[in-house]
């Protein structure tokens, strides 16, 4: 059995998710979400959402968070791809 534990921090122009999975395997794949946000990621993540940005590091495998206008999105320092529909940014490597 996988435990997840997730939590956001919300300060002055930045929203933080962090994310982290105490698993039995390090490979298995956990997906968590809540209020219209979901992340599918391995071991740990953190995703920072600024205004221009979305920053993630760690395995994180996908997102869909919410944001304001269309930021562009580093996965562990490299620009990615990602799409932006209804507020919410979706990623999926």
């Amino acid at each position: 059995m996988s435990r997840l534990s997730a939590g956001r921090i919300v300060g002055k122009g930045i929203s933080d998710r962090v994310l982290y999975a105490l698993a039995p395997a390090k490979e298995e794949v956990l997906q968590l979400g809540d209020g219209g946000e979901s992340f599918t990621f391995s071991g740990h993540g953190f995703v920072r959402v600024s205004r221009d940005t979305v920053n993630v590091t760690g395995d994180v495998r996908a997102i869909s968070v919410k944001v304001s206008g269309t930021p562009k999105l580093l996965v562990n320092g490299k620009p990615a791809e990602a799409s932006v529909e209804s507020g919410v940014l979706h990623y999926q490597r």
